[in-house]
């Protein structure tokens, strides 16, 4: 299932959190009541965008700046946790970056790893199709 939704209520809007995301974003040593560091909740949140655009895109690779996951995100993450995000996401083999083949052009290209993705479900019991 790749369920995204942004909840409206007046002025404010709200992302919707996918548990299962968050979990396998934490880290290893994670306790429950310890506090969620911003930067494994943007990458869950990363995570459920790039699942969500992946399913819509005919590359495997997407174009994607980071005012791109910006706006994604509601401009509700800076860019500094968005990079820590993003490196969080490689450092658990969910994402590969490589640069454009445009040596002029600083946007990287980002790969979801769908099967590393699926693989960390499944040893939390949360297989996703």
């Amino acid at each position: 299932m790749t369920y995204r939704s942004v909840i409206n209520h007046g002025n404010a809007r709200f992302f919707h959190l996918r548990q299962e995301y968050l979990d396998i974003c934490q880290d290893p040593d994670y306790t429950p009541g310890k506090p969620v560091r911003s930067a494994v909740e943007c990458a869950a949140k990363l995570l459920d965008i790039l699942i969500t655009r992946k399913n819509t895109e005919t590359s495997s690779w997407l174009y994607e700046r980071i005012e791109d996951f910006s706006a994604a995100l509601m401009n509700t993450e800076g860019r500094g946790t968005i990079l820590e995000a993003l490196k969080l996401l490689q450092s658990r083999g969910f994402v590969q970056s490589r640069k454009t083949k445009d040596p002029r052009d600083q946007t990287k290209e980002w790969k979801l790893e769908m099967g590393k993705v699926n693989e960390a479900l499944t040893k939390r019991g949360q297989n996703h199709e």
